[in-house]
């Protein structure tokens, strides 16, 4: 709509759109590695990004050498897929909840995607309660009572636990709730002083043997020993007659103590400070440190007091009698919500214990809570980047679900404190078959990739097969090139034969030798190093040359130095050189004096002429792949003189034109180098009609200075006599 006064409408207008140039030297590489995933590439820009998704080096793959290689050489971004074996399995562990029963499955991942390995059996899970509201009660709670074995109290501030040299460390036996007995060794490894042992050294003793059935605390100048069973089962025995004198010197020599079962009565409220975020229907938490119960609200009451002020009282769904449990305003007791902290610690190769690498706080069992754990750890963009979370009843939460509290459960392997726990190992697999290597080409189907780079130990005939699957795969897309290697240990005659294999009329693809030699950070001794594959590497170069040069230049020479590499597994005279490059069709690496180490060829393994250099395939590639995505534009336009135009010089010859103001193309004029055809003469009338519009380009490329012709001769002096 136009209003009065000047109006301002935007168009397109008749310009065609220029065409942009398309992506050059992005790696798709088949690996393996430590860890990843199986089913899919994932995109990485350097080598940092590539370890915290894939794990760095390890002595049974080379991936994350030849990755480090390609980024070192000048590559900018790489898309991984990683290949593994039969028996490869994700490490687990299935933590118990309050009760005893399966609720949580923790499992090596990321992001929600279990990644298998034995790299998972490295994790440990801590969890720890850090609910997000929690309130002191203000009166006792009756309830069931637990047994309390009072100690009498020391006979000084510290208790002399020593013994003569040679002579059995003392030891105290505690028999709880007429079940198992605990037997606390008293050594330097229990006590730090044993000639002057605290009532708190002498707890935490008791506590580190005995403390998932007992609560041991000083008191009353001594110590009070209580049990975490509330009732009148509940009971604590310090034992006569095993090690009577540490009994006695430990004012322990009591009769045992036994609880009390509930008074009858309603059991159905609490009174705390505050109601906080609390809500009718939350299920929280009754703890005192000794026990735990949980309840669901039914009411928050706010109570009128005489005299002015109000009490708050949280009134519940009664349970059963055997929950009916005392929880004493002295000993701390508190309401809660269930929410807990989830750590999870890694085992590195040269830490002293398990590293915190990430702390998931205040996470919930409720499935309809905001920060239930599942989601949160499981989310796709914002998870966990090592494990992921498998709720055992998502919906029946009661807040006693929470997993039980305790660290060091471990991942995929038991440990002695935690070996009933159900688990399954990490495990790597065995080596992955040629399937493995060739179906993982297929994640790259709708990738923009124009290296494709198999970079690992495999056996010759494995190698014969994935080069072959590569290469095809290269051919049918016609967009990317396959950077390969000659098997390990060849000499030149064996890479020479190998590369005959693979020779064809026009083939996607280069092949390199011989392997490089590069240091290796996790090998033993001064200076240790690692012999790999040189693809990783080659493919730097390429990307570095084509960043530098131009995806026309060669990727040889002098400036297609291979950083990182301290030496070659075989060197070759220029001689054997020219011979496996021109009967072979294998690119020789070779130390040049006063370079290095460099790409000395560049040739594809075709052997029409026209395709021989890796240089003009790059080319073709890339006019190919600009032309395709610059003239989506063209689709559904109008079928005639104008489009043409549009199309040939609007788009078309500007793009060639600057490539051959950059030096793409061969000696000549624009004219006589490149040609773009698009108009009646290749558009008739019965194209037309069937919807066709073909358009034509043809160039000439550069074509590298391969061999060098130098001749040096004699001539006769040019002295002449002159009369002056």
């Amino acid at each position: 709509m136009t209003t009065i006064g000047i109006n301002v409408i935007e168009t397109d207008g008749s310009a065609a759109p220029a065409i942009a140039a398309a992506a050059t030297s992005v790696a798709a590489v088949v690996l393996r590695s430590k860890r990843g995933p199986t089913d899919r590439a994932v995109r990485v820009s350097n080598f940092r990004q590539f370890t915290q998704r894939f794990g760095g080096h390890d002595p049974n793959y080379v991936g994350a050498y030849a990755i480090q290689g390609l980024f070192g050489n000048g590559g900018r971004e790489a898309w991984i897929s990683r290949a593994v074996g039969s028996g490869a399995a994700a490490a687990r562990v299935t933590l118990v909840d309050r009760g005893g029963n399966a609720t949580l499955r923790v499992g090596a991942g990321y992001r929600g995607v279990e990644e298998v390995g034995a790299w998972g059996n490295d994790l440990y899970v801590d969890i720890a309660d850090n609910p997000e509201f929690s309130t002191p009660l203000l009166a006792t709670r009756p309830g069931n009572q637990p047994a309390r074995l009072q100690g009498n109290a020391f006979a000084g501030a510290t208790v002399d636990l020593s013994v003569a040299l040679g002579s059995p460390a003392r030891k105290l036996r505690i028999n709880v709730d007429s079940g198992p007995n605990f037997d606390i060794t008293f050594d330097a490894a229990a006590v730090p002083v044993l000639a002057a042992a605290t009532s708190d050294d002498v707890a935490g003793a008791i506590n580190r043997v005995a403390g998932s059935r007992v609560v041991a605390s000083a008191s009353g100048g001594g110590l009070l020993i209580v049990s975490r069973q509330k009732g009148a089962a509940s009971r604590v025995e310090a034992v006569a007659g095993f090690d009577d004198p540490t009994r006695t010197l430990l004012g322990l020599n009591v009769a045992a103590a036994t609880g009390a079962a509930a008074a009858a009565g309603a059991y159905d409220e609490v009174q705390v400070t505050d109601f906080g975020s609390l809500a009718v229907g939350d299920s929280v938490r009754l703890d005192d440190g000794i026990t735990s119960d949980w309840v669901q609200i039914t009411q928050l009451e706010q109570r009128a007091v005489v005299g002015g002020g109000v009490e708050f009282h949280v009134h519940f769904t009664q349970p059963p009698a055997a929950n009916q449990n005392e929880y004493r305003t002295q000993d701390g007791a508190h309401l809660s919500t269930s929410e807990f902290n989830l750590v999870i610690r890694q085992q590195g190769p040269n830490d002293p214990g398990p590293v915190p690498v990430e702390t998931w706080e205040k996470v919930s069992m409720n499935s309809v809570a905001p920060r239930y754990v599942a989601s949160l750890v499981n989310d796709s963009f914002s998870g966990s980047s090592y494990v992921t979370v498998v709720d055992q009843n998502p919906g029946a939460f009661t807040g006693r679900d929470a997993p039980a509290l305790g660290t060091s459960f471990r991942l995929g392997l038991a440990t002695p404190a935690t070996a009933a726990l159900a688990r399954q190992a990490g495990n790597d697999g065995g080596a992955p078959t040629t399937a493995a290597y060739t179906g993982a080409l297929s994640f790259y189907d709708t990738a923009q990739v124009q290296l494709v780079l198999v970079p690992e130990l495999m056996s010759a005939a494995m190698l014969g097969a994935v080069t072959r699957a590569a290469l095809d795969y290269c051919a049918n897309r016609g967009d990317c090139v396959y950077v390969g290697h000659t098997p390990n240990g060849r000499d030149e005659d064996g890479a020479k034969s190998f590369g005959q294999v693979y020779r064809g009329a026009k083939v996607y693809g280069a092949l390199y030798w011989p392997w490089i030699v590069v240091p290796d950070p996790i090998g033993a001794g001064p200076n240790p190093t690692r012999t790999i594959p040189p693809s990783g590497h080659v493919g730097g170069v390429y990307a570095r040359i084509d960043q530098t040069r131009g995806i026309w230049k060669a990727p040889a020479g002098d400036e297609a130095l291979v950083r990182g590499a301290l030496d070659v597994e075989t060197t070759v005279t220029d001689a054997d050189h020219t011979d496996l490059v021109k009967n072979g069709s294998v690119n020789g690496i070779r130390p040049i004096a006063g370079v290095g180490i460099v790409l000395d060829a560049s040739r594809t393994l075709s052997t029409d002429t026209r395709w021989l250099y890796v240089n003009v395939r790059l080319l073709f590639n890339y006019v190919k792949s600009s032309l395709r995505d610059g003239l989506r534009w063209v689709k559904q336009e109008p079928n005639r003189e104008a489009l043409w135009g549009m199309v040939k010089f609007g788009s078309v010859t500007p793009f060639l034109l600057r490539l051959y103001q950059a030096g793409a193309f061969g000696p000549g004029t624009p004219t006589e180098v490149f040609t773009v055809i698009c108009g009646p003469e290749n558009n008739p009338p019965d194209e037309i009609a069937l919807g066709n519009l073909k358009i034509e380009v043809y160039f000439y490329p550069s074509r590298p200075a391969e061999t060098i012709v130098i001749i040096v001769g004699q001539q006769e002096s040019g002295a002449t006599a002159a009369e002056r």
